[in-house]
């Protein structure tokens, strides 16, 4: 994925791109199924997040960007073109861009954004674990919050109308979620499905005569139609609830919402990702993941073990995922952008032999740039250093998450 990857060989972390050519010059294709404020927001955040990760649109990141202006059709042929170029990573702001793009995507990674509800979109399992090469962020609504607004402004009211496309899932499941919560409220609420943009003013000249107001869903077909709703809702003086600030801006009296810039940010963010290899019993790299989780919850963990039991501990100290080998070093450190670990692991056989020539050779030859713990162990003595190894591992993490914003 378009990844800083923080890689520890016998204790080597390593930022890098994987998926991505060793040249540090890499490509994004951005699919947004529709065009309005919440999703323009979120591709600002997103690449304000990809600039604080050190990829700079302009100087070592080529974005490519395309509008399926809420058309399926249009959204499934954008995420084949991306994929046929091909792009290293595919980018889906709203959920039926991002099934596009997780589609057609093949082996290239899928960063998703503005997905509602990532489990009935196929993205993640029931435990919210990633289902493929995917990741991203959710911009589920605060449904009860929501409802206590409505409450508090339309004391009187009894009934909620709100449109939704029957073919986004999200909608969907946001619409079962104000079903179950409505009741506590004293709300009813009233549904009206559309297949198209086409259908909204028919639909809403039947629903605004059964309901006391309007609150929008994040529907991509409804919000970007969001003037012609607020005009027929207007005239029949029912007052429209939006779902960001957006929305508000435009007309709707109120809303309880995300901050999508931010939410965009937080996903550019979860492009730089973290491969940490370690070796032995796996001490070292436990305290590296820990500490580079708690500099950089936004970044996602692979461990790569010289053993299981390297790769265990840094599964319990909150990697992801892992993999054992040399060939694992070796091609994370083509790939890699920083390498972080102790002095020895540029010395072959440092560790008690676990640093095999093939990669200390790979991270004395790497690219990259080298953060090195001053371990005085395996026969190498670095003088001057007296701090604890739990002080070198949080100023070594810093290193990492200043080298990456700067």
């Amino acid at each position: 994925m378009l990844k800083r990857m923080i890689a520890v060989a016998a204790t080597l972390a390593l930022t890098a791109t994987a998926a991505m050519a060793a040249a540090g010059s890499y490509t994004i294709g951005i699919g947004q199924f529709a065009e309005h404020g919440s999703l323009d927001n979120c591709r600002t955040g997103f690449i304000e997040g990809l600039a604080e990760a050190g990829l700079v649109e302009g100087d070592n990141l080529t974005v490519i960007y395309q509008n399926a202006q809420a058309d399926m059709g249009v959204a499934q042929q954008i995420a084949a073109q991306f994929a046929a170029k091909p792009v290293d990573l595919m980018v889906g702001i709203a959920t039926p861009m991002a099934q596009a793009c997780y589609n057609a995507a093949g082996d290239i990674p899928t960063i998703f954004t503005a997905v509602s509800d990532p489990v009935s979109a196929g993205f993640a399992d029931a435990d919210g674990k990633a289902v493929g090469e995917v990741t991203g962020t959710s911009d589920a609504l605060p449904v009860a919050a929501q409802l206590a607004t409505i409450r508090a402004m339309l004391p009187d009211a009894k009934k909620i109308g709100t449109l939704y496309t029957t073919s986004e899932v999200n909608s969907l499941s946001t619409i079962e979620t104000y079903k179950s919560l409505a009741p506590d409220y004293g709300f009813e609420i009233v549904e009206s499905g559309i297949s198209t943009a086409a259908d909204i003013p028919l639909a809403l000249d039947a629903l605004l005569g059964k309901v006391d107001c309007l609150t929008n869903l994040t529907d991509n077909t409804v919000v970007s139609a969001l003037a012609l709703v607020l005009d027929k809702a207007n005239a029949a003086g029912k007052p429209v609830f939006g779902s960001e600030i957006e929305q508000v801006k435009l007309g709707c009296v109120a809303a309880e919402g995300l901050d999508y810039v931010a939410l965009g940010r937080q996903t550019g963010l979860m492009a730089a990702k973290v491969l940490v290899i370690d070796g032995q019993g796996g001490g070292l790299g436990r305290q590296l993941v820990s500490a580079l989780a708690a500099a950089c919850p936004e970044a996602e963990l692979t461990a790569v073990g010289t053993n299981s039991l390297a790769a265990n501990a840094m599964l319990k100290a909150g990697a992801s995922r892992a993999a054992t080998g040399e060939n694992a070093v070796v091609v994370g450190c083509r790939r890699a952008d920083v390498i972080l670990g102790p002095i020895g692991i540029v010395m072959a056989d440092a560790l008690l032999g676990e640093i095999t020539p093939a990669m200390a050779q790979a991270v004395a030859q790497s690219d990259a740039r080298r953060i090195l713990i001053p371990a005085n162990r395996c026969d190498t003595l670095v003088v001057g250093v007296s701090a604890p190894i739990g002080t070198l591992v949080e100023q070594a993490a810093a290193a990492v998450l200043d080298g990456c914003r700067n």
